[in-house]
């Protein structure tokens, strides 16, 4: 069974270290070399962390983002497992 989209307003303390999905545009994109630290906007905006290589990603791009929901420094962020370039 496939995850369903959660929209990034809607997600809660109850989905914290759970699988969850999410779609949005990539606002601002920093790249570490051995990580990828993204900001992704769907009416709000969420940081997602990625242990890749970001270079297939650029700032604009519609992506659908799996991973698991995380905490830091009070604020929810995204350990992404895989993203994906959408299709405009």
């Amino acid at each position: 069974m496939e995850l369903p989209v959660s929209s990034i307003e809607s997600l809660t303390d109850d989905m914290l270290d759970r699988n969850v999905r999410i779609i949005g545009t990539v606002r601002k994109m920093e790249d570490f070399g051995n990580r990828v630290q993204l900001v992704v906007e769907h009416s709000s905006q969420l940081d997602v962390l990625l242990f890749s290589d970001g270079s297939r990603l650029s700032i604009g791009d519609s992506v659908e983002v799996l991973g698991s929901l995380e905490e830091d420094k009070e604020n929810y962020q995204l350990v992404g497992e895989s993203v994906h370039v959408l299709d405009d």
